[in-house]
């Protein structure tokens, strides 16, 4: 992994490939290397993949907010000379890259929610995550984390080695960055306005399984984007990238070159 300096705080990287910047961040209790496997047939494309803040080999920022996060990804981006680039975001990824767009309008060429929204946390939601700070705080972070991940995958996906490396590369974080992490999503903008504004395309990947992202919510989400490439998976969770790897990837393919001729 590369890094940068951002406010004296190390910002982990991957980069590789040639072409048109294709920025990858994950989403909660991952980092970036979720995505190795994932863009091996990304041929043409200059592909970063970023450790956001506390993740990975990324050092936590002193700031807990998707706001901090969206600037560090500027700071990335303006470290490697990239004006532009096309951004996919998975979940927490996907609300970070919102975030970039509402802040820094003009980076971006094309935005993927990878099983994301733009939507801020429902009181219900908000409980829930109260709940985990003080399971986490009372319990430690990996009771948390076997318990956070198998639930991320539909019902009818078994692979059990996937559900593990998962696991176990959650479970070496550290656990105040996975608190920091859910009081940024805790605090976070709602993005329905933003996500209407766009005027470059937009991927919408939603699982109909997802049990972390009600179908209704994204049943609203996709009336907003005015131009959008909407893909929905019938029987796959919250995890696309393992549950459907060559389908979404031909999805995601199928985007960038959407994006290209858009700007042509």
């Amino acid at each position: 992994m590369n890094s940068i300096l951002y406010k004296k705080k190390k910002i982990a990287y991957k980069e590789s490939g040639k072409g048109t910047p294709v920025l990858f961040i994950h989403g909660f209790c991952e980092d970036a290397q979720m995505w190795n496997s994932f863009v091996e047939p990304f041929e043409g494309y200059r592909i970063i993949q970023m450790d956001l803040s506390g993740f990975g080999e990324s050092f936590l920022l002193q700031e807990h907010s998707l706001v901090a996060m969206a600037s560090a990804v500027k700071a990335l981006l303006d470290a490697l000379n990239i004006q532009k680039c096309i951004l996919i975001g998975h979940s927490m990824g996907g609300y970070v890259g919102l975030e970039f767009a509402a802040q820094y309008q003009g980076r971006l060429l094309g935005l993927g929610l990878f099983h994301s929204h733009p939507y801020t946390d429902t009181e219900e939601v908000k409980e829930r995550r109260l709940k985990s700070i003080k399971f986490i705080q009372r319990n430690g972070h990996i009771h948390f984390v076997k318990q956070l991940v198998p639930n991320l995958f539909s019902e009818e996906y078994n692979n059990e080695f996937i559900k593990n490396r998962l696991i176990f590369r959650a479970s070496k974080l550290a656990p105040e960055c996975i608190i920091a992490a859910t009081e940024a999503m805790l605090n976070r903008n709602d993005h329905t306005q933003t996500l209407e504004d766009i005027d470059y395309p937009v991927l919408l990947i939603i699982g109909k399984k997802d049990y972390a992202i009600p179908y209704e919510w994204s049943e609203k989400m996709m009336q907003l984007p005015k131009v959008a490439q909407i893909e929905i998976l019938p029987k796959v969770g919250h995890m696309g990238m393992f549950e459907a790897k060559r389908v979404t990837q031909k999805m995601v393919k199928n985007f960038l070159k959407f994006v290209i001729n858009h700007n042509r």
